[in-house]
């Protein structure tokens, strides 16, 4: 009981201090340097944000046990998100089974990002 006072008393002051103060403006999300690793180390491919691609792609190598990543403009880190989603790609495990069973079409465009022939654009 007396646990749950003091919780509930908590709660109260943190209420309390909130309103007094005020919420801050700036986000509490988390920087993409932690969730982009994150997601990948849980195979959650489909989930990475253009963000999170295009720091993965500028930080890769520093990253232990990521090969490095072409780098990627935003219209390409676009362009794999949207690939992604449009397939119903969320883990590596969806890639990898809907690769193998040849029910996968990549275009053209991704392959030229990630074997270096493309020009930038």
């Amino acid at each position: 009981m007396q646990a749950k006072r003091e919780i509930g008393l908590c709660l109260v002051a943190s209420v309390f201090l909130a309103t007094m103060v005020g919420c801050p403006t700036t986000s509490t999300e988390l920087p993409v340097s932690i969730t982009a690793p994150l997601k990948l180390a849980q195979g959650l491919i489909g989930d990475l944000t253009v963000e999170e691609w295009l720091f993965l792609a500028e930080a890769g190598s520093s990253i232990p046990g990521l090969p490095p990543l072409p780098q990627l403009t935003e219209a390409q880190a676009q362009a794999i998100v949207t690939f992604l989603d449009d397939n119903g790609i969320v883990t590596l495990t969806d890639l990898q089974t809907k690769m193998a069973a040849g029910t996968l079409v990549i275009p053209q465009n991704l392959i030229s990002v990630f074997i270096g022939t493309n020009s930038g654009g």
